[in-house]
């Protein structure tokens, strides 16, 4: 596991198919690496005003035809969150197999 922000808040890479595991409270998404390097650029890039209102949803492109994610603003900077810090564990773990 890559990280942790609680029982219902992880993301995890599957060593024998190397998928990758998100899970945001009641959403769950599997991604192969090529479309979680996409879902993780997108959203990286997207922006979240300090002063935007709570009621407005962002739409987040999941890579499968037919779905998408709507997230209020604190779910989104938390996926933000988890991704980025997943990827520096991640980046932590390739370093250190360096040596």
């Amino acid at each position: 596991m890559w990280r942790q922000l609680g029982d219902d808040r992880y993301i995890l890479q599957c060593t024998y198919c190397a998928t990758y595991h998100i899970r945001l409270g009641n959403i769950s998404l599997i991604f192969k690496p090529v479309a979680y390097k996409l879902f993780r650029k997108t959203v990286s890039d997207m922006f979240i005003s300090e002063n935007m209102e709570e009621q407005v949803p962002f739409i987040v492109p999941s890579f499968t035809e037919g779905a998408a994610l709507m997230l209020a603003p604190q779910q989104l900077h938390d996926l933000q969150r988890l991704l980025e810090e997943a990827d520096t564990e991640m980046q932590t773990i390739h370093l250190l197999s360096l040596f």
